[in-house]
């Protein structure tokens, strides 16, 4: 039973880190797009979704 829950907490583990790369991504991407403090903003969102998927 532990391999299971072992693997549930890597599935678990992979999608989130694979959300907070889309996130860094999009947020990156509005960063580029945007300009005053939204782009301040998104760049700060775009740099905490990445450290969160890593």
């Amino acid at each position: 039973m532990t391999a299971f829950w072992d693997g549930a907490a890597l599935v678990e583990d992979l999608a989130s880190a694979g959300r907070g790369g889309l996130n860094a991504a999009y947020f990156s991407r509005r960063a580029r797009a945007a300009s005053g403090p939204r782009r301040l903003a998104a760049g700060v969102l775009a740099l905490l979704c990445g450290g969160a998927a890593l």
